[in-house]
């Protein structure tokens, strides 16, 4: 996942997500997860969903979906046979007293479609994350 990086923005930056066979291979574009970005999203992806109901006429790039600059994204084993992947975005100048190593986080689940390719995000004021089995760790 990447996106254009504006620098401690307080709106948030897009997230597209590309796919690889091998690092050093070509990649191939998947799909652009804060869809307000950039109003580009394809028609196939957005096929029956409800999408954010914001502009997509934002030639600035302000209007986002998730207000945050996206940093990692998170696997997390939630039973042998499935994993849940969390988009960890950081919601720069949102710390009352405006200290960067304050602000808040943002953590959205991953959704997919049927063929893989990662569904826009949704913002969740909260979840819940049902974790089946318990793992342990392996030091190697």
């Amino acid at each position: 996942m990447l996106g254009t990086d504006c620098c401690f923005c307080q709106w948030g930056a897009n997230a597209r997500t590309f796919i690889s066979t091998d690092p050093l291979a070509n990649w191939t574009y998947l799909s652009e997860l804060n869809y307000c970005a950039d109003g580009k999203a394809p028609p196939q992806h957005i096929d029956g969903m409800n999408i954010n109901p914001c502009s997509i006429n934002d030639p600035y790039g302000t209007n986002f979906t998730i207000p945050a600059q996206q940093f990692n994204v998170a696997t997390l084993p939630i039973s042998s046979e499935e994993t849940l992947y969390m988009y960890y975005g950081e919601r720069f100048r949102s710390s009352k007293d405006g200290i960067k190593g304050h602000d808040f986080q943002a953590w959205i689940p991953i959704e997919f479609m049927q063929n893989n390719t990662p569904k826009p995000m949704k913002f969740y004021d909260n979840f819940t994350i049902n974790i089946q089995e318990k793992y342990s760790a392996k030091l190697i």
